[in-house]
């Protein structure tokens, strides 16, 4: 078309097409560089410049308008939803969280209190001196002094090794007297002795006896037992009858012909050395044994280094009657010790009776 016969209406409309053609050649460019030179922003969208009038705006706007309204309303029930459900959780923990809380507050009012642990027991070390080598009970391991007969011959001697009579023999040696009562019943033999030792013990304190010496674990039977004529350890010497019917035992003296000799036999034993094991579960005595013969016309004596009463020690006069006592004061002021005997005796605290220590042994030091 030619420019100069152009009517006013086409130069207007020739012109907008122009520029709005350099317009999008400008945004092409634009574009084209982005594609060169990469960005790290967000890129805006470049939509071609129009002239021609927007349609619909009013009703794009109710539309966003409406959506908005529907997520606000949306969102408005979900935090009611999500309130309700706390207050619902607090009401129902309320109770829990007051006494957590109550108890908080009391604890961190309390003052404290150091609780002191209780300290492992101590064990006292055993020595001559101890309290407890007083309270021992040693077996009698010689019965009849007119006899060389004793316990020692043996090189071990556990409770196994002693007769049944001489076992409750031992018990009755260790019953107190004030348990035995007055016996007024009838005797199914022949009765030896005087009017004041008719008398009666209940079977259970010979038990008790025997389980507080031997350990709850000595075997042995209740039967009727002798007690030597010339023991010097109890007055009642002689046949201790059982009657299983009562479970008592009944004295019935001694019916035979005491021996009698100018010859006696004595084991003399004196302690000198005291130790014990862990915890002092065991304890042990050590001892030097001599063995004495005594002639009782001029009172002299051999003293002896073994139980067979051979290898001669020493020897002399006695000064009093109380041979035992006199004998064990010459062992412990005799100056040649080595040529003792050494004797070790073994107690223990396992299944005794009222928490006291039991002979478990004794057996020759060599």
């Amino acid at each position: 078309m030619d420019k100069n016969n152009e009517t006013e209406e086409q130069l207007k409309e020739r012109l907008r097409k122009e520029i709005l053609e350099e317009l999008n050649n400008e945004n092409l460019k634009a574009e084209k560089e982005k594609e060169v030179a990469p960005s790290f922003s967000i890129p805006k969208k470049t939509n071609p410049v129009s002239f021609e009038p927007k349609l619909d705006e009013a009703a794009n706007d109710d539309k966003v308008d409406s959506t908005v309204n529907n997520r606000d309303s949306k969102s408005s029930k979900l935090v009611l939803v999500i309130c309700a459900v706390v207050v619902l959780i607090a009401i129902i923990l309320f109770p829990t969280i007051s006494n957590i809380l109550s108890k908080q507050k009391s604890s961190s009012r309390r003052p404290s209190i150091d609780v002191e642990q209780p300290k492992e027991k101590e064990y006292e070390k055993i020595t001559l001196e101890s309290e407890v080598i007083g309270t021992l009970k040693y077996p009698i391991m010689h019965n009849d002094v007119t006899k060389k007969t004793n316990y020692y011959s043996k090189d071990k001697l556990t409770i196994s090794d002693f007769s049944n009579n001489d076992i409750l023999y031992n018990a009755l040696v260790d019953v107190y007297e004030g348990n035995m009562a007055k016996y007024n019943g009838a005797y199914t033999g022949k009765y030896c002795g005087g009017t004041s030792k008719k008398v009666s013990l209940d079977a259970r304190y010979l038990r008790m006896r025997i389980e507080n010496l031997y350990t709850k674990k000595a075997k042995y039977s209740l039967t009727n037992f002798v007690v030597p004529a010339n023991s010097k350890s109890t007055k009642y010497v002689g046949t201790w009858k059982y009657d299983k019917a009562k479970a008592k035992y009944i004295y019935y003296g001694n019916c035979g012909t005491t021996p009698t000799s100018n010859i006696e036999y004595y084991d003399i034993k004196v302690p000198y050395e005291a130790s014990s094991s862990d915890k002092n579960v065991e304890i042990y005595v050590n001892n030097y044994v001599a063995f004495a013969i005594v002639n009782k016309q001029n009172n002299s004596y051999v003293l002896y280094k073994n139980a067979d009463y051979t290898g001669q020690i020493t020897k002399g006069v006695l000064k009093t009657k109380d041979y035992q006592k006199e004998l064990e004061d010459i062992v412990k002021n005799y100056n040649e010790k080595n040529k003792m005997s050494s004797y070790k005796y073994t107690f223990t605290i396992v299944d005794c009776a009222y928490q006291d220590y039991c002979f478990l042994g004794g057996e020759w030091v060599k």
